[in-house]
């Protein structure tokens, strides 16, 4: 046996034994898995499975070997993989074997469209180990869990560092403390006067964001090596730009989340601890600009903010302007760490979820808004997310026709996702409206 083999053995028998610690306690205790359990699970059996099939090859691979007495090494390696891969490689492996059973004498089920026309075991093995093998049409909680993933490096409030807190029942309940314990100084023997701290509790429900995607069949009769890519590329500027939108400016309601804006406002109207949101001061300059944001950070040191993971959140706009500020003595730049994506010492992100043309403090158009916030103290409150997918559905494009996917011979992907938004304490928001800041500006 070589040591590749013994090597992928032992492998395979510490993802097993994984597996059976998560199991055995859940049969002691007579109980039911919950979502996340059955989320590790279920990876934990597909990396099995591959584990089972990189076997089977390599063995197979070194019998001519054995059979013609030869010494040959082979050399197992596992590529890299862009994260959210596995999801949109399972997604076309479902609508290409959808196709294939319509459209061809010998169809050909997701698990096996996956291996032969996309070579990809990984996702082969995540869609046997859930109901798509007898064609069911959910991605498993896996996959999931891979676009979730994916959704970081390209939304603004979680790279930002706010925290999942999961929300697999639909609903989270998030408490905080209104006021602190009171002190003072007593004498010898005299007792203090008993001020109980005051809690509070945010209560987030989940809210549906989203999206139906018509993909065109061609992809699938002639899928080459980027169409999983695009395909993917698709689904997460779509979700990213939507949750931005929803967690910053989100107006709140049944339906959609209360975004930082309006929880902010929200405070300040009611008089509640923390929260800040003011107007930028017109006709920025370099004295304006510190003065606004200096107030900005005050605001959230005020409010005894814990300033854990404290943020700037605006337009790419803001970013340009800023970057392009220098001295009128010296000719240097005035932020220079805007350079390392930092300003005033805390980091910050783009997005174009914030407008640019926002009528706030002027009549030209061209105001937006800056965020910031300690994003510790920021929860998203994740539930599942969800991918179906026909062709035989029908949908209204964005001109507001109606059309037919089996009629323009394409695969409607349709995807949902349950998240809610809460901030465990608002004196970590200070919201700024109105900001002027263009390229070129004094």
């Amino acid at each position: 046996m070589s040591i590749e083999t013994k090597e992928l053995l032992s492998k395979r028998e510490e993802t097993r034994k994984r597996r059976e610690s998560l199991l055995l306690p859940i049969a002691r205790e007579g109980r039911a898995m919950t979502q996340r359990e059955k989320a590790a699970d279920d990876s934990l059996a597909a990396q099995v499975r591959v584990l089972d099939d990189v076997l089977d090859r390599v063995n197979d691979a070194n019998r001519p070997a054995r059979w013609s007495e030869a010494s040959h090494s082979i050399e197992v390696r596992t590529p890299a993989r862009p994260k959210g891969h596995l999801f949109a490689a399972c997604l076309l492996s479902i609508c290409g074997a959808q196709f294939s059973a319509k459209h061809t004498r010998e169809p050909l089920s997701p698990e096996r469209w996956a291996k032969e026309k996309l070579g990809d075991h990984y996702a082969a093995a995540a869609i046997s180990a859930s109901s798509l093998a007898a064609g069911g049409g959910l991605i498993p909680q896996d996959v999931a869990e891979d676009l979730i993933e994916a959704l970081i490096p390209l939304t603004a409030v979680r790279r930002a560092g706010a925290r999942i807190e999961p929300m697999p029942a639909g609903n989270l309940s998030l408490n905080k403390i209104l006021t602190a314990p009171v002190f003072g100084w007593v004498g010898e023997q005299a007792p203090p006067n008993a001020v109980a701290p005051v809690f509070g509790q945010s209560n987030l429900a989940a809210k549906k964001l989203r999206a139906l995607i018509p993909i065109s069949n061609e992809i699938f009769r002639f899928a080459g090596p980027r169409a999983v890519d695009n395909v993917l590329a698709d689904v997460k500027r779509a979700m990213a730009y939507y949750e931005d939108l929803g967690f910053l400016r989100g107006a709140g309601g049944q339906y959609a989340p209360q975004g930082l804006l309006y929880q902010a406002q929200m405070a300040v109207a009611a008089g509640q601890q923390g929260g800040y949101s003011a107007n930028s001061s017109a006709s920025p300059t370099f004295t304006t600009v510190s003065a606004d944001t200096s107030a900005m950070i005050q605001a959230l040191l005020n409010a005894n903010s814990r300033m854990i993971s404290p943020t700037w959140i605006w337009a790419p706009r803001t970013s340009s302007a800023l970057e392009g500020e220098r001295s009128t003595l010296s000719g240097m730049r005035t932020w220079p760490e805007m350079e390392r994506n930092y300003f005033r010492r805390y980091p910050f992100f783009e997005t174009t979820s914030i407008p640019t043309n926002l009528n706030v403090v002027g009549s030209t158009n061209i105001d937006s808004e800056i965020y910031l916030a300690d994003f510790a103290d920021v929860a998203i409150g994740q539930g599942p997310i969800e991918v179906r997918r026909s062709d035989q559905a029908q949908y209204t494009d964005s001109s507001g026709a109606q059309q037919s996917a089996f009629v323009r011979d394409e695969t409607l992907a349709d995807v949902l996702e349950y998240v809610d938004l809460g901030v465990r304490h608002l004196g970590s928001l200070a919201i700024l409206q109105g900001v002027e800041y263009t390229i070129g500006m004094n």
